[in-house]
């Protein structure tokens, strides 16, 4: 807390670098401490920032996990973070963790849906191409479909290629009640179209 109070007591963050943004949030999100004034002053530098390609893929999606988990909801800083994934990031460069835990921030957000449901297909695009299935966790892979059932965004291809993966490569003892909830919605999807 103590380093919390310093940081929102300074001017500006203007010295702090994408990677001591990123592990601020995560570390107070991580210690499950509360600090809305820092969320909001780490969230106004970002969104203020002329570009964001400094930024690590890892950074990025630690940022969206810990406004997720601090349930700091911050729709602009959300949008500006999918969007800059959207049009100047390459996919392949995110770990399958940072991949699921920028779609499950995303998809939790109220009035972002609308702008990150791009993201959300190029994700599912980008995943259906790779073909790298084996190296999601079954809890990323269950993140990535609660993502978006959440965000209520249906795509046909992705939903039967994680469930037929799954249904190969998973121990269905192994998954959890929400993960098998999530496959049977994305399978039913898949299903409908």
């Amino acid at each position: 807390q103590k380093v919390a109070n310093y940081i929102v007591s300074l001017d500006n963050l203007h010295t702090f670098r994408p990677e001591d943004l990123s592990n601020v949030v995560h570390a107070l999100a991580t210690a499950d401490e509360a600090h809305p004034r820092l969320f909001e002053k780490v969230s106004n530098r970002i969104i203020t920032l002329g570009n964001l390609k400094s930024f690590k893929p890892h950074q990025l999606s630690h940022v969206l996990w810990a406004f997720s988990k601090a349930g700091e909801s911050n729709p602009k800083l959300h949008v500006r973070i999918a969007d800059h994934i959207y049009l100047f990031c390459k996919l392949e460069l995110f770990e399958p963790s940072d991949l699921s835990a920028v779609l499950l921030a995303l998809g939790t957000v109220e009035g972002s849906h609308h702008r990150t449901r791009f993201l959300f297909q190029k994700v599912a695009d980008h995943m259906v191409e790779s073909d790298e299935f084996d190296s999601f966790e079954p809890r990323e892979i269950s993140d990535v479909l609660e993502a978006y059932a959440t965000a209520d965004v249906v795509h046909p291809r992705l939903f039967a290629r994680l469930h037929a993966h799954v249904n190969a490569h998973v121990d269905s003892t192994s998954l959890g009640e929400n993960a098998r909830r999530n496959l049977v919605w994305a399978h039913e999807k898949a299903e409908q179209v």
